[in-house]
């Protein structure tokens, strides 16, 4: 977003309207709402995001296996 989109007067500019917009700005996908509803039984209590920009993550239930997947991440962002 940027300055000229300010001044567009549309319902959905809150910088021209107080309060709430008159309906929603985005819907998730069902997959999302679905995951969040019935999430997975898991342990991790780590994440950490794959090294290749995919969007995907490597979880982990340990802080040995977490230090193992961020270093591995960050050495891939030192060579980007």
């Amino acid at each position: 977003m940027t300055y000229e989109h300010r001044s567009k007067d549309c319902p959905y500019n809150t910088y021209l309207h107080d309060g709430l917009p008159p309906g929603p700005i985005s819907m998730p996908p069902t997959g999302v709402v679905e995951a969040v509803l019935n999430p997975d039984n898991n342990n991790y209590i780590y994440m950490c995001a794959q090294p290749n920009y995919n969007g995907l993550h490597n979880f982990a239930v340990d802080y040995a296996t977490h230090d193992r997947n961020a270093k591995e991440f960050q050495t891939w962002l030192a060579q980007q």
